[in-house]
């Protein structure tokens, strides 16, 4: 079995990508405030505490297992950058999530998560994948 030298932070990326890619979850803890999550948290996740923004390939073997989470990695923040470009940073997560840009966001996101997950099917020992994703609450 293959493994990343920080799997925590991998789970990290998981657990932001699953927020990012899921609508419902977005309306009742970005939108209603139900729980703690913002876009915000996501944004810095990817961009800040994984590095993706500079290069998601340099990132394999520490946080990724390959180049095709690597590439939906890099779609997912090509395509937050462009959203970035054309209505800035200042909009509130609702006002983000009213763009037309964002329905291709969440794809994206999903697209990263099933690749992660395939990932972690086929290359991380069943028992550390099971405990990784009850300790950050990844539904597999």
């Amino acid at each position: 079995m293959r493994t990343v030298r920080f799997p925590d932070m991998r789970m990290n990326v998981l657990d932001n990508l699953q927020s990012l890619s899921d609508v419902d979850h977005q309306e009742k803890t970005w939108v209603n405030h139900e729980a703690y999550d913002s876009f915000d948290e996501v944004v810095h996740c990817l961009f800040d505490d994984s590095g993706f923004e500079r290069e998601p390939r340099s990132a394999i073997g520490e946080l990724l297992f390959d180049e095709e989470e690597a590439d939906q990695i890099k779609a997912v923040i090509d395509s937050i950058d462009a959203l970035f470009e054309k209505y800035g940073k200042k909009l509130s997560d609702a006002g983000y999530m009213a763009t037309p840009e964002w329905p291709a966001i969440i794809a994206g996101a999903k697209d990263a998560l099933a690749a992660m997950k395939r990932s972690d099917l086929r290359d991380m020992e069943p028992e550390q994948r099971r405990l990784l994703y009850d300790k950050y609450g990844i539904e597999s």
